[in-house]
């Protein structure tokens, strides 16, 4: 499990929005919610904040009274890039608080050549822990190359 997690060490962090710099989201629709305290963008969603692209179909971004995000909701086609980490899934929850990410279905994650498949990945970023689950019979899926180097 401590090669599973030295993999991922950069992962743990790519949806982490503490970001040093601006958040910047572009869409084809925006809708605003004042009384919700949420964002819809829908249509091509793309955020981008530090070195960390994600892509999605829909993305719900809710914010506290302070207008800082607390969660946030990618829904359809989600890619998440940064450095030399991808991940493909259909859905990613970031609870900003609880600072938990969670992808779902279809879950696929590269680094260089090393590969992680699942149908469900909790990340548990202050612990540096994640687990991986799947439905039914299904196994998890990884493959790796102990030569490769995390960096």
């Amino acid at each position: 499990m401590k090669w599973l997690i030295s993999l991922f060490v950069i992962f743990l962090f790519s949806f982490n929005i503490h970001a040093s710099n601006a958040i910047k989201i572009k869409s084809d629709k925006l809708i605003y919610d004042g009384e919700k305290r949420e964002s819809l963008f829908e249509g091509n969603v793309e955020a981008v904040y530090d070195n960390t692209t994600v892509n999605s179909d829909k993305m719900i971004v809710y914010i506290n009274e302070n207008n800082r995000p607390v969660k946030i909701i990618c829904i359809g086609n989600v890619k998440v890039v940064r450095d030399n980490i991808l991940s493909l899934s259909d859905r990613a929850e970031m609870d900003i608080i609880k600072d938990l990410t969670v992808l779902k279905g279809n879950v696929k994650i590269w680094q260089n050549k090393n590969y992680l498949e699942g149908d469900e990945v909790y990340i548990y970023n202050k612990e540096k822990r994640l687990e991986v689950k799947n439905i039914k019979d299904k196994k998890v899926k990884i493959i790796f190359y102990p030569d490769e180097k995390v960096k």
